[in-house]
């Protein structure tokens, strides 16, 4: 995430240069770590499963049981973020090289954006299965940070297409860049 994004903020918006984003996202932890649940009320997974649930769960059973509050917060997060960084980043990469469409990259954006839903909702369900509520204020920061960087990217995309991708080489799409 911000890997191509936020140079090109901070280069177009004044007001954001990283001291400011390092301030906000600081005070964001903050008010994360506050809210996150006290360790007293931190449980371990639950082993057991509901009845009905058994064939939604035979077909999907890591999806499953990440929704519903089977797994540890990390193996929810990591996977996911992982997945996301690497498609956010390799689709920026070939967009910029010219060998990715633009309208190829706000498809490959959506799809991230839906997956990113999904991920957020059951990283905010699992943070009460960590030790320690850092864990569970940064896991929910990262996904906050998601969102953000989706901003920037619609942003860029809307407000300065000719700076983030490269017009003069697209021939057949050279009218997204206007």
């Amino acid at each position: 995430m911000f890997y191509f994004t936020f140079p090109v903020i901070s280069e177009q918006v004044v007001l954001l240069n990283p001291l400011v984003f390092l301030a906000i996202a600081l005070m964001l932890l903050i008010l994360l770590y506050i809210s996150s649940p006290i360790k007293e009320y931190h449980i371990e997974v639950p082993t057991e499963l509901h009845e009905r649930s058994e064939l939604i769960r035979s077909q999907a059973p890591y999806l499953y049981d990440a929704w519903y509050g089977q797994l540890p917060l990390w193996q929810v997060f990591w996977p996911f973020c992982v997945l996301l960084n690497v498609l956010l980043v390799g689709g920026d990469w070939l967009v910029r090289n010219t060998a990715f469409s633009v309208p190829s990259w706000d498809t490959l954006l959506l799809t991230c954006m839906t997956t990113a839903i999904w991920w957020t909702i059951a990283t905010w369900r699992m943070s009460i299965y960590t030790r320690h509520r850092i864990w569970a204020a940064a896991a929910r920061l990262v996904t906050l940070a998601a969102f953000l960087d989706f901003g920037f990217r619609i942003f860029i995309r809307i407000n300065f297409p000719r700076v983030f991708f490269d017009c003069q080489g697209m021939f057949f799409d050279y009218s997204s860049c206007f």
